[in-house]
This record gives C-alpha cells, sequence and structure tokens, in this order.
C-alpha cells in the first residue's frame, strides 16, 4: 500500500539490505509520490528515513556512497531562514525587548540552494516581522522556484502588516501561518505588544484578517494558528482569543507558556498562577470544543514524567535554524548555543559537520539537558530559558 511506503523504506534501509538494490529505488519513488498527495506529515516521514541512513553510518549520512535518490532525506526537512531581528513590536517575553534590526543579505540565499531543494518545509521568520523584510516577496519567490512544492512557506508574524495583497501573493503557497496575537483584548493587546507606531492596534490586526484572509484557499487556511505566548498579564484572555478565532474561521488557537529569557521578568512566568492558568485552559478548551476551534496548550498538574531528552529528541535530524549571521542551531531551545557559520563555511560544512554528528549520536550539550519541551511543566526551571539556566552568572542563583 502507498501509504506504508515510508516505513517500508524505513525498514528496509535499517535491515542492512544493499541501498543501491533497485527495491529502495522502487521504494522511494513510492514514497515521494505518497508524500506529494497525502496529508501525511512529511517532515516525520522524511525525518525516520535519514534517521535509519544515519543508523547504518554517520559516512553515509554525510553522503560517502550514498545512491542520489536517497541524498534529500538526509538534508533537514524543516529549513528556518531568519530574514531579520527587526520588529515594529517590542514584546517583553521575546529574547530581546526591542530589536534595532539586523538582516539577511539576500545574496546570500544561493547558500541554500541544496537546502531549500530538500526541504519540506520552508520558514522564513526569525526573531523580527517578517513582512518588514523589504526583500520579502523576492524571497518567497526564490525559494519557490528552487522547490516548487506547494504549501510548504511557514511564517510567525504579529500580523500587523497582513493586507489583501498579502493573501492574494501567498495563497496556495501557505503551510502554517503563526499569528502571535497575545491577547483577546484591546487594552492588554496593547500592554503584550508595545508597538512603536500608535497606528497598530488592536483593531487594526483584526481589520487586516477580514482583509488577508478571503484571500487564502482552504488548505492555506487549515495551517492558520492564533497564538498566545501566555504569561501572567494576558493568560486570562485565552477564551476571548478563541472567539476571535472562530469569528474568523480559524481552526487553531496555540497557548505558548512564556519562557522567561531576563531575570526581572520572573514574576511573569505561569509557574506562579497554576491553578487559575488550568482553570482558563480549561474554559478555553471547552468554549473552542463548542466553537469548532481546536486549543492547544500545556497545563499542570498532570503528573507529567522527565524524559530523557537525548532519547527524544528529533532535532539535528530534522531542522536547522539559520539566523541572519549566518549562525545556526538545530532548535529554537538552544539557549546561547550556536554552530558554525552557514554563510561564509557553506550548508553542507554546517550540517554534516563533526559537532552535528555528534549531537546526533548523543544530545548533551547544556540546553539539552534543561529542555523545555522534555520537562514537567510543573518544574520552575521549564519556563527559564536555558539561555539562563546554563549561564555562569550571580543572577542566576536567585531563580
Amino acid at each position: 500500500m502507498p501509504s506504508a511506503a515510508p516505513q517500508q523504506l524505513v525498514e528496509a534501509i535499517a535491515s542492512g539490505v544493499d541501498i543501491h538494490d533497485q527495491s529502495i529505488a522502487n521504494l522511494v519513488k513510492v514514497t515521494e509520490d505518497f508524500l506529494q498527495t497525502s496529508q501525511t506529515d512529511k517532515v516525520d516521514a522524511h525525518r525516520r528515513i535519514g534517521q535509519a541512513i544515519f543508523a547504518r553510518s554517520a559516512e553515509l549520512y554525510t553522503g560517502q556512497g550514498l545512491p542520489e535518490y536517497l541524498v534529500r532525506y538526509t538534508y533537514p526537512a524543516f529549513l528556518s531562514v531568519h530574514l531579520n531581528t527587526h520588529c515594529n513590536a517590542a514584546c517583553f517575553f521575546c529574547r530581546e525587548a526591542d530589536y534595532k534590526g539586523t538582516s539577511l543579505e539576500f545574496d546570500n540565499l544561493h547558500v541554500l540552494t541544496n537546502a531549500i531543494r530538500h526541504a519540506r518545509i520552508v520558514d522564513l521568520t526569525g526573531w523580527g516581522e517578517p513582512f518588514l523584510y523589504p526583500k520579502f516577496e523576492k524571497v518567497v519567490e526564490h525559494v519557490l522556484q528552487i522547490n516548487p512544492s506547494p504549501h510548504m512557506i511557514f511564517l510567525t508574524t504579529n500580523g500587523s502588516l497582513l493586507s489583501r495583497s498579502w493573501g492574494q501573493r501567498l495563497s496556495g503557497k501557505i503551510h502554517k501561518l503563526v499569528i502571535s496575537v497575545n491577547a483577546g483584548t484591546a487594552e492588554t493587546y496593547d500592554t503584550q505588544m508595545r508597538y512603536k507606531n500608535a497606528a497598530f492596534t488592536f483593531d487594526n490586526l483584526l481589520e487586516n484578517l477580514r482583509e488577508f484572509l478571503p484571500m487564502l484557499n482552504d488548505e492555506d487556511r487549515r495551517g492558520i494558528d492564533l497564538h498566545m505566548v501566555a504569561n501572567t498579564g494576558n493568560f486570562r484572555e485565552a477564551s476571548d482569543l478563541v472567539k476571535i478565532a472562530a469569528d474568523f474561521k480559524i481552526p487553531l488557537v496555540s497557548i505558548g507558556h512564556y519562557i522567561c529569557a531576563q531575570p526581572q521578568h520572573m514574576d511573569k512566568v505561569l509557574w506562579n498562577v497554576k491553578q487559575e492558568y488550568n482553570d482558563e485552559l480549561s474554559r478555553a478548551r471547552k468554549l473552542g470544543a463548542t466553537l469548532g476551534v481546536q486549543v492547544h496548550g500545556r497545563k499542570f498538574f498532570m503528573d507529567e514524567k522527565e524524559v530523557n531528552g537525548a532519547d527524544k529528541c528529533v532535532a539535528p535530524f530534522e531542522s536547522i535554524f539559520i539566523e541572519t549571521t549566518g549562525k545556526t542551531t538545530p532548535c529554537c531551545f538552544m539557549g546561547n548555543e550556536r554552530f558554525g557559520h552557514i554563510y561564509e563555511d557553506g550548508f553542507e560544512a554546517v550540517w554534516f559537520s563533526e559537532i552535528m554528528n555528534k549531537l546526533r549520536h548523543k544530545r548533551d550539550l547544556p540546553p539539552c539537558k534543561v529542555c523545555t519541551v522534555f520537562s514537567p511543566f510543573d518544574l520552575k526551571t521549564t519556563h527559564i530559558s536555558a539561555s539562563l539556566l546554563t549561564k555562569k552568572s550571580p543572577e542566576i542563583a536567585v531563580l
């Protein structure tokens, strides 16, 4: 059956069969046909095949003796290219309170040609507002010229620059669009987003959504997510955000907990309001079930067990996040750890580097040991950034 092809390919590679055998080539063709026409998780399938190749040998994974039809699976399925760090908002929960901004040199994109060609999803965000990047449309066109797969663009935006024309230009291209709203009322929106220009208001955002969303097709719209970085100043409006999603027929509201990267903001983490937050999340989920909106978010008191991230984490096989400077990490929870310089050394030199292969064998860097993804929600450290937890400084002792 075609739907079983990805797993069959994984099992065939793991069995030790000659990877140059025609049966492997045939399975690759069936797998790719299936991934192109189904709603299955392409990133997961792509990554599992890559892991099977790496398990055979790290040398094989880096391309030594690997047949061309398997090369794609040794590149990241999720490619995140940071366009800029400039934003028109100054949210306290972002990596910094305000961005003066650095930008990707557009000509550096040629270094990523192979990575773009082999990716399943290309994320064009970074730590800024992507629609502020002056050549944003040109970047989208460049990516799709190399890899014309439909619905492969991933974006995170504050929504302040969404418009009817952007909806038209992005229609048919969106895999996922996360709109960081962070509030359900105008007053809280102002205090959370802290825009530098008074024209960017809650009403402005809602009007942008009215203009933008009708331009998208049905599959685009399935990838829309209204997001809240939940903290002590806004979590009580989770249900209000669900109502907004329902009004716009947006299928998902995601509640992500604030992870503190600045000691002076520790009073804003949800760890301080466990039961009250739980109650609001329960209300939001119940309301979402009534209105046809999925509500995703972690809860306290769920008896979560600590998981060994070294056993479960798949990031080094699956994704890479490339900052505007060319420095990289395999995930966005890596604190201050950075690897290589892609725009100087080349993509392959970094992705297939010794340090990345060591990380594929064992996720044992300092941030891996305090990863929020694999830590129980009830732990205080789950609400603190690895950039603080792995920092040698007297200020950390108070946490």
